[in-house]
């Protein structure tokens, strides 16, 4: 989910002052060492292939719907573009009278916005926004993991959840070497739903997509489309599972990520 509830924050920044744990700090993938790591890195070509299609979250509840369409413009826009629905509303009717009107024509982009990717959700647009689902119930934000893999799958992507119950042993060597295949293969992304305090970082929950592996750090690169406050970051792999292995207060279940294509 984008947000937690206070409660399991609360709960959570307590628990680290009892315990005395101390969580890594993302690098800035602007710093001469972030740089030095994109420079070594041999599993960089999401980060290629994302950036011209990144964009910021328009608010901030809708990091998923924001990963979700950086990554479908990645696949599609300028290739099957004729099938992406048009988003209208960026051109009120009064301005568009004083456009060309060329047969054929039109000024939108064949491109997924936010605005319309929102009406596609799995639930209805304003219970993103908080409102309960039910008469008197919880008021849930954003969304979570397995509402993330409808959406992808709402748009006929091949969108695979992985669930991080778990970092010992193998399902720890699973967990990251899947994140690692999928950033190698061809037309695949990383879609990680993380959680913010075990990264150092103030929030809840989150989605970005990632765009990088270096192997000698060990380290992923997160694209935060939340970019309003926070940077791109290298997250140290321990950390990034980590974040991933935690539980939504809302839905229940683990945290994780998602590989699309």
């Amino acid at each position: 989910m984008s947000w937690m509830t206070r409660t399991t924050t609360a709960f959570t920044a307590s628990l680290m002052l009892l315990t005395g744990t101390a969580w890594a700090t993302p690098l800035d993938w602007a710093t001469p060492e972030g740089v030095n790591r994109l420079s070594q890195s041999t599993n960089k070509q999401d980060l290629f292939t994302l950036a011209p299609q990144f964009e910021g979250q328009v608010n901030k509840v809708d990091c998923g719907v924001a990963s979700a369409v950086i990554v479908l413009n990645a696949l599609r826009a300028g290739k099957d573009g004729a099938n992406i629905p048009l988003d209208t509303s960026v051109i009120t009717p009064e301005e568009q009278q004083y456009l060309p009107h060329k047969e054929g024509w039109s000024p939108f982009w064949n491109r997924y916005t936010q605005n319309v990717v929102l009406d596609h959700l799995p639930k209805p647009r304003q219970e993103i926004f908080g409102k309960p689902s039910t008469e008197g119930g919880p008021s849930h934000y954003g969304l979570g993991l397995a509402e993330e893999v409808a959406l992808l799958k709402h748009f006929q992507l091949d969108a695979q959840p992985y669930y991080v119950s778990s970092l010992t042993g193998e399902a720890r060597t699973k967990a990251k070497q899947a994140l690692i295949d999928a950033l190698a293969a061809p037309d695949t992304f990383v879609i990680a739903n993380i959680y913010r305090p075990a990264l150092g970082q103030k929030g809840g929950g989150h989605f970005s997509p990632l765009g990088a592996y270096d192997a000698r750090s060990d380290s992923f690169l997160m694209m935060d489309v939340s970019n309003t406050t926070f940077t791109w970051v290298w997250v140290d792999s321990d950390e990034l599972l980590k974040s991933l292995n935690t539980v939504d207060g809302d839905s229940g279940m683990y945290r994780g990520f998602v590989v699309v294509k």
